[in-house]
């Protein structure tokens, strides 16, 4: 007998019955339906599209940044990449949609003196700005610092509106680009280390995994001393170092492996437990090529240390945060 007619058949009592059950179904199916809905919808529109970003450092250069956010909000894991000496951001475009298709919230600057952050902001004796043009010739290394810094300043906000995970940054340096990322996660785990043009001091030990491409040890006046003499950024970050076969290459990836390895777990059968891994490719190509080459699969390597020391073996909790904290 079907439903209306049985509540024909028995009255108000059961019409009302009935309506009451209906409700309830709807009303214990309808969040299930939203939420299969809205992921099928995420599924089919893709990663957010890519922001063009610029921000004012504080000596006065336009910093120019391209921004990937995430798609797993406040679990988002923030990704800086770092490129080379005499490359530009544009050069990472590829890495950073394959990683932002992973889920995560990928930034990409031009360094000082590099593709669009090419002008900086000065005054003259009478007070009256006026913009100078930049170029890598014109720019300490040194100062490298300072774009890093205004770059977290955009990844706190993205932070504290829930889009990504701050506690869970991992930067990923190419060249010297690897010595610029060693350098700032020595200071970010450095609570004695300051300087005037930073607006917070160090001891945030956010930076939690790095990943060397090709890494050079000098970079001007800077060097990877400062992280490798550091004993807790040295010990507590995760670090994957990726390097071609060609002799100088290969020698600067050793030496840091060698120094670093006496502080992590390294060969261990629990693949969880290893935080310090040396990947070496039978190839002559380095750092943007190295990390570019399709047959070389170098991205996917990145990615499967990112999900393991960040996603499986880093069950690091969101928190609100400025940019003194």
């Amino acid at each position: 007998m079907s439903q209306n007619r049985l509540a024909s058949r028995h009255g108000p009592t059961c019409r009302v019955l009935y309506l009451t059950v209906a409700l309830l179904a709807t009303w214990v199916l309808l969040p299930a339906a939203l939420d299969a809905a809205d992921s099928k919808s995420r599924k089919e529109s893709g990663p957010p599209e890519p922001v063009d970003i610029e921000r004012t450092t504080p000596d006065g250069v336009i910093l120019a940044m391209r921004y990937f956010p995430g798609s797993e909000g406040e679990n988002s894991i923030p990704i800086v990449i770092i490129h080379d000496w005499e490359e530009e951001g544009a050069d990472y475009e590829e890495v950073a949609l394959y990683l932002q298709s992973k889920g995560y919230a990928v930034v990409v600057p031009d360094l000082r003196g590099h593709g669009d952050s090419n002008r900086g902001k000065t005054r003259s004796r009478d007070g009256k700005e006026k913009i100078i043009q930049l170029t890598p010739l014109k720019v300490n290394k040194q100062k490298i610092h300072r774009d890093l810094e205004t770059v977290r300043s955009l990844l706190v906000e993205q932070n504290n509106e829930q889009k990504l995970n701050l506690h869970k940054l991992c930067l990923i340096g190419v060249g010297d680009g690897a010595v610029f990322a060693m350098n700032h996660a020595a200071t970010d785990w450095n609570p004695a280390m300051e300087h005037f043009y930073i607006k917070r001091r160090g001891g945030q030990e956010d930076v939690r995994a790095l990943v060397l491409i090709s890494p050079t040890i000098k970079a001007g006046p800077l060097s990877i001393k400062t992280l490798l003499n550091n004993p807790r950024a040295r010990g507590e970050i995760s670090m994957l170092i990726v390097v071609g076969d060609e002799k100088q290459a290969l020698r600067n990836a050793k030496h840091i492996y060698h120094r670093l390895k006496s502080s992590h777990t390294v060969d261990s059968e629990d693949s969880s437990k290893t935080s310090l891994f040396l990947k070496q490719k039978e190839t002559s190509l380095q750092g943007h090529k190295l990390l570019t080459e399709p047959e070389l699969n170098t991205q996917a390597i990145v990615n499967a240390f990112i999900e393991l020391r960040l996603r499986e073996a880093n069950p690091i909790p969101w928190e609100e945060r400025n940019l003194t904290n």
